[in-house]
């Protein structure tokens, strides 16, 4: 294995906030965060740049209840299931276990429009 003991320049490694983005969601139906909406705007202020990578299979990483936060998950793996949009599919991409994007929350049964959520970041 291959260990990378230090950083060029001893560099300190970056800061890493960690956003709960059911809370986020229920407030906005961004994919981005407020926090970092907010630090994309202070970069770009500052004129520097920013970049976001986005490494992902399927149409959506995952989905998501905006309602009670659910997630799908394979029975037999235990990961959540990724959005498939062409076949209308919830599929695990470590066994292959496939099911159909649900109507309405399999959790609490909510169905009012916009209830489930694909999500682009897993």
């Amino acid at each position: 294995m291959l260990r990378l003991p230090h950083r060029i320049n001893d560099q300190v490694l970056p800061k890493v906030d960690v956003v709960d983005m059911r809370e986020e969601m229920k407030y906005s139906s961004s994919l981005l965060s407020q926090p970092l909406q907010e630090k994309i705007t202070e970069k770009l202020a500052r004129k520097e740049q920013v970049i976001l990578m986005l490494n992902r299979r399927g149409y959506a990483s995952f989905l998501m209840c905006r309602s009670c936060g659910y997630v799908p998950q394979c029975p037999n793996c235990d990961i959540s299931l990724t959005v498939h949009k062409q076949n209308h599919s919830l599929k695990c991409h470590y066994c292959g276990y496939q099911q159909a994007i649900p109507e309405s929350c399999p959790q609490c049964q909510s169905k009012k429009s916009g209830t489930l959520v694909m999500v682009v970041s897993n």
